[in-house]
């Protein structure tokens, strides 16, 4: 038992990267949301210096 778990948890380990390394490929490494509210980067964004400079 302690095998299988242990096998489950490198197997979904795996998965996890495999989905985080095809999510880093498929970015075009811009923000596509209308506001600033989700973006982890909140004093230091560069879409939203953008968006501010194309306001002006």
């Amino acid at each position: 038992m302690e095998a299988f778990c242990n096998l489950l948890l490198l197997v979904l380990f795996v998965a996890v990267m495999i989905l985080w390394i095809a999510a880093l490929v498929d970015s075009d490494g811009k923000c596509h949301l209308e506001d600033c509210t989700g973006c982890p980067y909140r004093h230091d964004c560069q879409e939203e210096r953008r968006r501010k400079d194309e306001d002006c």
